[in-house]
């Protein structure tokens, strides 16, 4: 109803009514009614959330992850292009990162000089690792670095100035939904050759001329049992 001002409140109401006519029906002699002055509200209608949406409302709720991991729909990009886990980033001092996670956390302020820096916290499947930037870094990466947001980090730790401790050093970051187009170069199907139809066949050779893309399609047969392999180059995308 239009008067309500939210649905919480339409259903607070609604609740509340349909509690007091049930503590009032006990002492009537009429026994129960059905009738009940508030309208029973109605369910919205809306699209679901995505993954990331619905994961990052449990979290601000709960704490926790509870419908799987933010970083679920970015599976293969982790697999495939990630160098290591956050847990052993910090292990790897000097040398070259790349690294797939969420951003758990963005605490944005500004110094007394009226510059901004930050301090962001990014978790994946095995651990969270907190970095703060500064300056130009701040300036360059502080779009992508919002919270809920699939990244794709290059860095590396760096020792601090004046300092025995290393941080993370940010030289690129890639939101992690681009990753996969443009860090791949082609695309490998493996397959048995006695899994080899003529409907298998057809059926691949639709699906290539469906999604037709830039990356090249290479294709590796082999056979499981005198392990001989094949391997092929598509001539057309």
């Amino acid at each position: 109803s239009d008067k309500y001002d939210t649905l919480i409140e339409h259903v607070l109401k609604y609740g509340n009514a349909y509690q007091l006519q049930k503590a009032e029906s006990v002492n009537s002699l009429f026994g129960d009614s059905d009738e009940i002055l508030i309208p029973e509200p109605p369910a919205p209608v809306a699209e679901d959330w995505s993954l990331i949406e619905k994961l990052t409302k449990e979290r601000e709720v709960t704490g926790i992850y509870i419908s799987g991991h933010p970083l679920d729909d970015y599976r293969m990009e982790v697999d495939n292009f990630a160098t290591c886990s956050l847990e052993k980033a910090e292990s790897t001092r000097g040398q070259p990162l790349k690294l797939a996670c969420i951003v758990a956390a963005a605490n944005h302020r500004i110094s007394k000089k009226g510059t901004g820096f930050g301090f962001f916290t990014v978790q994946d499947y095995n651990g969270s690792l907190e970095f703060p930037l500064f300056s130009e870094d701040y300036q360059k990466f502080k779009h992508l670095l919002e919270e809920g947001q699939g990244v794709f980090i290059h860095g590396s730790f760096q020792q601090r100035w004046n300092s025995d401790e290393f941080q993370l050093k940010l030289s690129k970051v890639e939101l992690l939904e681009s990753v996969a187009s443009s860090l791949t170069s082609s695309i490998t199907l493996k397959i048995p050759i006695d899994r080899i139809s003529k409907e298998m066949v057809d059926g691949l050779d639709a699906v290539c001329k469906e999604h037709v893309g830039k990356h090249k399609l290479k294709i590796h047969l082999y056979d499981r049992e005198s392990k001989n392999k094949l391997h092929l180059i598509a001539k057309e995308r």
